[in-house]
């Protein structure tokens, strides 16, 4: 492995881990967990591999992607830990209550989900994409978990595995929740109000119309018409 460490400063802990890489030998497994943050990772993300909910480091160069898409993707072992051995903690049964940070924690097992399908899709394997999706929408239903704009690459990823009609279901879902949100927001009125919501506002548009073009951009002509419709009346007021 060959890396340059990027920090301005070396803090006591970035000399423990430096020194857990080069004595382990690869006589044990060296990980991070994915919910850490990157300043930790001294720059040896090139040599990640995703296994599940840590990074492994291994010596395979990879190409360093953004901080949603990095690691090498170890595609049995996610597959055999998101299908088989994880356990959800009951987010799949009606009235379960997620608080805050576990719900934003949700985005992450939702990634890897998708993650897993993309390179099954990649190497041909969409029949099991498909498995993989549906279990991430089983596992992570939407009454539990809410629906944001990261069901937007789920649907991506059914698209491109086959799934035309999930993924159609998806992005009219994600617009539905959208125009709910753009005309909740909406209401908010003068200035000093209006100011402490734009933000969301904004959001809810765009993501809106994102989901038109996901659906024109996998040719689905009639939703992307149907879902445009919509977004003009509600940019109307009507």
């Amino acid at each position: 492995m060959r890396w340059e460490i990027s920090n301005n400063t070396m803090m006591k802990a970035d000399l423990v881990t430096q020194d857990i890489v080069a004595s382990t030998d690869w006589t044990r497994p060296v990980c991070f967990a994915i919910t850490t943050g990157s300043d930790v990772y001294l720059n040896m993300q090139k040599y990640f591999q995703i296994n599940g909910l840590v990074y492994q480091i291994m010596p395979i160069e990879n190409a360093q992607l953004n901080e949603g898409s990095m690691g090498r993707i170890n595609t049995e072992t996610l597959y055999d830990n998101l299908m088989n051995k994880f356990k959800w903690g009951n987010m799949d049964k009606p009235g379960v209550y997620l608080e805050e940070t576990t719900l934003r924690q949700t985005n992450n097992y939702r990634n890897l989900f998708y993650r897993l399908a993309i390179r099954l899709i990649e190497t041909g394997d969409s029949a099991r994409a498909i498995k993989v999706l549906d279990r991430c929408l089983e596992v992570m239903p939407e009454e539990n978990v809410p629906y944001n704009q990261l069901m937007l690459a789920i649907a991506q990823a059914y698209y491109a595995a086959g799934g035309a009609e999930k993924g159609n279901m998806l992005v009219k879902r994600v617009s539905e929740i959208m125009g709910d949100k753009y005309r909740y927001y909406s209401r908010f009125k003068g200035n000093k109000k209006f100011a402490s919501v734009s933000q969301d506002v904004e959001e809810s548009s765009q993501i809106y119309n994102y989901a038109i073009q996901v659906a024109e951009q996998n040719k689905q002509p009639e939703l992307a018409a149907e879902l445009r419709k919509g977004y003009e009346a509600l940019m109307s007021g009507r």
